[in-house]
């Protein structure tokens, strides 16, 4: 903590051994507060490492910077900040977006809202746990809304995603998109042990080939919605109940069970299709 004689608080810092808020945790973690300027507060929150629910993976070497803050007794908002970290392979990124850290009854909300992001970080910091393919971006943008929930019963993660303008594929060839857009809307809670995903995913717009399905989204508009149950520990195991409406193709219901990304059991049944006279 600086300060000057004849003058108000310049800097605090509180440090902290560990946050712990069930949907996230985050350890060696320092809160610096300071006054720039009358009237003006800037916030660095830093931390070794930020652990975020599945799909998504350990961030390292995590800080937020924000030059202006505005700060009272339970939130920090902050509608300009840059965030920087490493994967667990190290590699860096840097991402713009606006943040708040709120207190409630039920403990301590994180927000995070960025816009027109590149997605490959993004994407492979959610391919890293091996619940998704690794794919390279060649074009598109990502906005992104993550609100972090307290511990206890109510440990959630909420996501709002929308993907524009998407090309990409995978070295394999099996996955690959040209000018693809996505909606993502998805809630993941703490269950026992593990947790509970609920999704929906919609396009319709460009196109899609995820082996051995070819997708012509502008032609047929696609909703998939899906529950899952994600198991800790190691393999990755899940269990996943999911619907398919491909506007005027077909309407696909099923289950299936995976191991990391790998198929064990599947089942299908398909309600309604054009060739179901045939």
């Amino acid at each position: 903590m600086a300060a000057t004689a004849g003058h108000a608080l310049e800097l605090l810092t509180l440090a902290v051994d560990r946050l712990d808020a069930g949907a996230w945790s985050a350890g060696d973690v320092a809160i610096t507060l300071g006054a720039p300027a009358p009237g003006r507060i800037s916030a660095r929150l830093s931390g070794r490492g930020l652990v975020l629910p599945p799909p998504l993976d350990t961030l390292r070497d995590v800080s937020v910077d924000c030059p202006l803050a505005e700060v009272a007794e339970a939130s920090i908002v902050c509608a300009e900040a840059t965030l920087r970290a490493t994967d667990e392979d190290r590699v860096p990124m840097e991402l713009p977006l606006a943040m708040g850290l709120e207190r409630d009854a039920g403990g301590w909300r994180l927000r995070l809202d960025a816009r027109e992001l590149d997605p490959a970080p993004l994407w492979r910091l959610a391919a890293a746990g091996g619940r998704l393919p690794g794919i390279e971006f060649a074009a598109g943008g990502l906005s992104v809304s993550l609100v972090l929930g307290p511990g206890g019963a109510a440990s959630s993660a909420n996501v709002r995603a929308r993907l524009s303008g998407a090309t990409f594929s995978d070295p394999s060839g099996l996955h690959a998109g040209e000018d693809l857009d996505a909606r993502l809307d998805a809630v993941v809670t703490r269950a026992a042990g593990g947790w509970r995903a609920t999704a929906t995913l919609a396009t319709d717009a460009g196109q899609a080939y995820l082996d051995p399905i070819f997708v012509d989204a502008a032609a047929a508009p696609i909703t998939l919605a899906a529950e899952a149950d994600l198991a800790d520990g190691e393999p990755a195991r899940s269990s996943v109940s999911f619907r398919i409406r491909h506007e005027n193709v077909a309407d696909v219901a099923g289950t299936l069970s995976l191991e990391d990304v790998a198929i064990r059991s599947l089942d299908l049944e398909i309600p309604s299709t054009p060739m179901a006279a045939v």
